[in-house]
């Protein structure tokens, strides 16, 4: 599916679509959880591999990368 988070479709997405999103979605929330005074940055991104790593679709990713904001 490519950059899943900056794709746009035409209807409603199918199931694999939503799945997928969601997974998106655990991994930016893990890396979010780790956000206070204090935390460096490559302990929140560790954390978020570790989600990734973990993920039932891991095996389709290649990296993990930034965000848009």
């Amino acid at each position: 599916i490519g950059d899943l988070c900056r794709m746009g479709i035409l209807g409603e997405p199918d199931a694999e679509l939503e799945d997928l999103l969601s997974e998106v979605e655990s991994v930016q929330q893990a890396a979010f959880s780790k956000v206070k005074a204090g935390t460096l940055g490559g302990d929140m991104i560790a954390h978020a591999e570790s989600v990734l790593k973990a993920s039932k679709v891991a095996a389709y990713t290649d990296f993990f990368a930034h965000g848009m904001g």
